[in-house]
């Protein structure tokens, strides 16, 4: 049996240590308004759904027995480990909704990015540190006489045993950091430092896209909202950030034609601390032209917005949202009027106050709000305003943002009536793939049900960009695919 304790005292946090099955599981507690009243969820099952959460609670059981794996960091050993198990095995055959907090290069898992360099004969990879330059980082070009004498063929790399896929991999991901949390951001720039010329460049640009859009499909995952950087390419003559979209459009057209079910939004974002080589007025207004220029026409009966927002991205702490309060404002005169999706709260810093900001100005969603607890004035208007907390568990355990995903405050949020999705943010750096793996992680850390799960992927719809019409239909398609998931693991054989 699974136990779990929750300990509240005065309203403060307070860590309870207890040990079932010889797992330690942490869970706290830490606001009033933590009742049934609050709790949104439905827990009326049908009787096959039953069926299907004893055995959800089954593949738990069994997959805490293995002390060793559960408690495990995430990594890429791990995510070799964990796909063997009828937990993942489940989970992945799911139908999962949304996954509405993706960033750009970093969408496609490092094992897909290893395949895609190795069967593009335009990637470059260099063997050794030389300089600033980093070993395994990735050069692309159509060209070879514009290659720096670094780099050779990736795919000669490997035939050649000049690099192992191992040593590659091991290079890119961040599964075997260590270090404290103030060298963690560093640490993670550097790793995307060594792949983001795939993302810059025309030659890769579509093709890398389609396969980090096809492996999230074939993850169960039927609506992706990608942050994604405007850029102009070498020699591009159209307007600043529209031939990336169009081909990121050419991209989703041609899935589309084979997964007609499938949808997909562009949410346009910039650093908060650089905004590259454009300011951030030149920015918005270049997001407003491309939204109302590059819609989705693929059904022309219900056309509707292809980029469906702005972010300001990056740590808290590097950069303030704080500091943009009047230039958001000021665009509002000059009829840019974009909807924010904010990243905020994602540091233990509490008197960053990014949050709040993000709350002022409007915010959809939040990206992270792992501090949202620290504000606690704020925790009510979530709640009642509807604000969805975008939550990436594996990503915010690897980035020192909580200790373990046991104890992620999202636990509380969720149970509390504030609507929070799971989204995979970076899984080529974390060593994860889809959203399977974040999935399986707070399932088993916050020991949640078949209606806790069912309520986190109807979120992912309802808190979604899609338009009204949309959404119904995304509705529709998912409430077919998950009657016929349900069917298929009631039966006795599964």
């Amino acid at each position: 049996m699974l136990d779990i304790f929750c300990y509240k005292m005065n309203n403060k946090k307070k860590w309870i240590n207890y040990t079932s099955l010889s797992v330690a599981f942490i869970i706290f507690v830490g606001i009033s308004t933590h009742d049934s009243n609050t709790c949104v969820l439905d827990y009326n099952f049908t009787q096959k759904e039953k069926i299907v959460n004893g055995k959800l609670k089954k593949y738990i059981c069994n997959y805490l027995e293995n002390k060793g794996l559960h408690l495990e960091k995430f990594s890429l050993q791990k995510a070799q480990k964990i796909k063997n198990t009828d937990l993942y095995k489940m989970i992945s055959l799911m139908p999962k909704g949304s996954n509405l907090h993706l960033h750009q290069i970093s969408t496609l898992s490092a094992e897909g990015t290893f395949e895609f360099c190795y069967n593009n004969l335009y990637v470059y990879i260099n063997v050794r540190k030389t300089g600033d330059l980093e070993e395994c980082s990735v050069y692309v070009s159509k060209d070879p006489s514009k290659v720096p004498k670094e780099f050779i063929l990736f795919k000669y790399a490997i035939d050649k045993k000049i690099l192992s896929k191992q040593k590659v991999l091991s290079s890119w991901v961040m599964d075997s950091y260590n270090g404290n949390k103030h060298e963690v951001w560093p640490e993670f720039h550097r790793k995307f430092k060594k792949v983001k010329a795939l993302g810059k460049v025309e030659a890769t640009y579509k093709d890398f896209y389609k396969a980090a859009i096809l492996e999230n499909i074939k993850d169960n995952i039927s609506h992706l909202e990608l942050r994604i950087n405007l850029l102009k390419f070498e020699n591009d003559k159209s307007n600043y950030g529209e031939k990336g979209i169009e081909l990121l459009k050419q991209a989703y057209y041609e899935i589309k034609n084979d997964y007609p079910d499938f949808t997909f939004k562009i949410i346009t974002a910039q650093p908060k601390n650089r905004l590259g080589d454009i300011g951030f007025e030149s920015f918005m207004k270049s997001t407003n032209s491309l939204k109302e220029k590059i819609k989705d026409t693929y059904d022309l009966e219900h056309i509707s917005d292809f980029i469906v927002g702005y972010d300001l991205v990056g740590e808290d702490k590097v950069g303030s949202l704080g500091s943009y309060v009047d230039k958001i404002k000021a665009l509002k005169n000059i009829s840019i009027n974009l909807t924010p999706y904010f990243h905020a709260g994602e540091t233990d810093d509490i008197e960053n106050g990014g949050i709040v900001k993000a709350y002022e100005l409007g915010s959809k969603r939040i990206g992270h709000g792992t501090n949202l607890d620290d504000y606690p004035h704020l925790l009510e208007k979530f709640r009642n305003d509807k604000i969805c907390l975008e939550v990436c568990p594996i990503s915010e355990q690897i980035l020192k943002l909580v200790p373990n995903i046991a104890l992620h405050p999202a636990y509380k949020y969720f149970k509390a009536g504030i609507p929070i999705v799971i989204g995979s943010d970076d899984p080529f750096m974390f060593g994860s793939s889809g959203i399977s793996f974040d999935f399986l992680e707070v399932i088993v850390s916050w020991n949640l049900n078949l209606s806790d799960v069912k309520q986190l992927i109807i979120n992912s719809i309802n808190y979604s960009a899609l338009s009204l019409y949309e959404k119904e239909k995304a509705m529709r398609i998912w409430e077919a695919k998950w009657a016929k998931f349900i069917r298929d693991y009631s039966k006795p054989y599964r």
